[in-house]
């Protein structure tokens, strides 16, 4: 839950700050957040935050291969992005 308050906080600056890309991914995290929790039927833990943000991660890394194969250097650059803002929320790997 913790993940989820930071998120909606940044998301509030963001939108502020006119920064179109980090308003519609946070809001892309808080959705799949929200859909976990839905499914779980009950708040996440912070834990299990952490796995929803790690799956979306790895989504976009898979998508940047695929791009990568297909020539899409523009999308390339927007998943890359994306699976930046993602990572701050993320803690610190070993």
């Amino acid at each position: 839950m913790a993940q989820t308050k930071t998120i909606e906080q940044d998301l509030i600056t963001a939108i502020k700050t006119h920064d179109s890309l980090r308003v519609s991914t946070l809001r892309m995290i808080l959705a799949a957040l929200k859909n976990e929790q839905i499914a779980q039927m009950r708040v996440l833990t912070e834990g299990e935050e952490i796995q929803v943000l790690q799956k979306e991660v790895k989504k976009r890394q898979e998508a940047i291969e695929w791009y990568k194969r297909g020539g899409r250097q523009e999308l390339v650059e927007k998943e890359t992005k994306e699976a930046g803002i993602i990572k701050e929320y993320l803690p610190e790997t070993l």
